[in-house]
């Protein structure tokens, strides 16, 4: 038996072949850009959420000498030297907070002096009393006793130095460079010939 195949005008079933279509170019292009611009702001959206903000520094206030040497004894108290042991240091710190406020808002030259060089210094200050420069003599001459005789001081007696340190320091005349600037006064000059030297080191007699 022979395979009968059909005639041309029996395969209705084949469709005639389509034209080529033209892809543009052009378009393809602008897609391909929209998607990279797209791509790259979401880069941009992430990495904006990433950043944190820098935090401005607060500006700084320019304390008085009187703010400075109490604030300068708090830190010394949190360092529990006294708890430790460590008395010749925390009197050589407490000697470097006094004579620096003697310095600076008293006018007396004395942070490179020894006990002896400032005596005279108190005794002829005008922002002083007596009582006041009593008080600050019989200070630094605690002070030296530990710092130079090694003497070993109670707790009681180092609390009655500190106290009567801070109270010194609280209630001392208000005669400061800064205070006469603010004044509108000229600041008045402990060394006509040589500005004032501010040192930390230990001296034998002096700190």
């Amino acid at each position: 038996m022979l395979l009968q195949l059909p005639t041309l005008d029996q395969m209705t079933d084949i469709l005639d072949i389509k034209p080529i279509v033209k892809v543009s170019l052009l378009g393809a292009w602008l897609a391909g850009l929209v998607l990279l611009l797209l791509l790259l702001f979401l880069v941009y959206r992430i990495l904006k959420k990433k950043e944190k903000p820098v935090a401005k520094p607060a500006p700084r206030r320019i304390l008085s000498p009187r703010e400075a040497a109490l604030q300068e004894l708090e830190e010394l108290e949190a360092l529990k030297l006294v708890e430790k042991g460590q008395f010749r240091k925390y009197y050589f710190r407490l000697s470097e907070i006094l004579r620096h406020f003697l310095q600076e808002e008293i006018q007396i030259p004395a942070v490179d002096a020894t006990t002896e060089e400032i005596r005279p210094h108190l005794k002829s200050s005008k922002f002083l009393n007596t009582e006041e420069t009593h008080t600050v003599d019989r200070i630094l001459i605690d002070m030296d006793l530990v710092k130079f005789a090694k003497f070993i001081p109670s707790p009681e007696e180092i609390r009655r130095l500190r106290d009567e340190l801070k109270a010194f320091i609280r209630t001392a005349p208000r005669n400061s460079f800064q205070s006469a600037a603010v004044a509108g006064k000229p600041a008045p000059s402990l060394s006509p010939s040589a500005p004032v030297v501010v040192s930390f080191q230990d001296k034998g007699g002096r700190g």
